[in-house]
């Protein structure tokens, strides 16, 4: 009857509010902690649901502001711009709003895939030695620099990468 209780409880909640527990009242002793487990998960979850809503409000906001630029750049260029000039520094305005848009878009995908990753596979913390990471980092962008016409170079002994950062 107590399990019946519980989960029934359980089924009827509608999604997280925050609100939800099961009560430990009338519960049996050996059921105590299956109570208090589960409303322990219960607790985890709605702190997930408000870290979530948190990270969406926040990305939305990242995302409007350069979405705000672009517009009100192309909207004032098509109100005030005289000439070409005009027209063409608007344009690469927008162009260089777009490219921080889209910059925080991939910074967004990149933390969502990190989430989905830990979330399946939490991390394991270990020792890594600088010589192997910046072995991998240097492997990772040099097709982009050769094909950028740049010469990568990477000195383990020194463990520093030179290159150059303006480029």
């Amino acid at each position: 009857s107590p399990i019946g209780r519980m989960t029934g409880r359980l089924a009827d909640v509608p999604g997280p509010t925050g609100k939800e527990r099961l009560s430990e009242t009338g519960l049996p002793e050996e059921l105590l902690p299956l109570a208090r487990e589960i409303n322990g998960l219960l607790d985890r979850l709605w702190s997930l649901v408000q870290i979530e809503r948190r990270f969406a409000a926040e990305a939305a906001h990242e995302l409007r502001t350069p979405l705000t630029l672009v517009k009100s750049t192309l909207q004032t260029a098509l109100l005030t711009a005289k000439g070409p000039q005009d027209h063409e520094r608007a344009l690469q305005e927008a162009l260089e709003d777009l490219q921080r848009l889209e910059a925080t878009a991939e910074s967004l995908l990149v933390l969502a895939r990190a989430d989905a990753l830990f979330a399946s596979q939490p991390p394991s913390f270990e020792e890594v030695p600088l010589h192997d990471l910046l072995r991998a980092v240097a492997e990772r962008f040099a097709a982009a620099a050769e094909g950028k016409a740049l010469k990568m170079d990477l000195d383990l002994h020194a463990g520093a990468v030179r290159g150059d950062f303006d480029a």
